[in-house]
This record gives C-alpha cells, structure tokens and sequence, in this order.
C-alpha cells in the first residue's frame, strides 16, 4: 500500500511541474492587472502541489513522528530515574533515623 501510494504521489508531482512548465510561457505577464493576479496564484497552485507531493515523498512526517517518539521515550526514562532518585533518598533517610535511635 505505501508503494502505491508514493508511486501515486510521484504521479502527481511528475504531472504538477508538467502543467506548471506548460502553462509558464503561456500566463500573461506579472502584473497588477487580472492577468498578472491568475498568473501568480496559478504558479502558487502549482508549486503547492509539487512541494506537498515532494514533502510526502521525501518522508518528513515520519522523521518528525520518529523525533517525537524519541523524545517521549527519554522524558519517561527521566522520570522513573527521578522517581528512583526520589525512592532511594527516602530510604536512605529512613534508614538514618533507624540507626540514630
């Protein structure tokens, strides 16, 4: 299935920077007119779909989930070293107080 989907994905960012290659001698020229306005958000269109397609290829959603569960790995192991932490200072207090009487 993530075959399919990258190939999909491949597809369509192959055929996003066709149309954008296509259609860039054709746009009207950049300006403040109507023309210029279509011209502008139809290369943003058309990069947004490549860069969209483009992000999913190269992975970045599962480097960032793969961060977060790192980190979330440390910060339990943290914890139970502190709770450890913690556990043995109160047993070493006991202690002391039992040896002082």
């Amino acid at each position: 299935m993530k075959r399919k989907q990258a190939l999909r994905s491949f597809m369509y960012m192959g055929l996003g920077l066709a149309v954008i290659f296509y259609a860039i001698p054709q746009l009207p020229g950049l300006s403040w007119s109507l023309g210029g306005v279509f011209s502008v958000v139809w290369l943003l269109f058309g990069i947004l779909v490549v860069g969209s397609n483009l992000y999913y290829l190269i992975g970045v959603d599962k480097e960032r989930k793969r961060r977060e569960k790192s980190k979330r790995d440390r910060q339990r192991e943290w914890e139970r070293e502190v709770a450890r932490t913690a556990a043995r200072l109160q047993y070493e207090r006991r202690r002391r107080r039992m040896l002082s009487r």
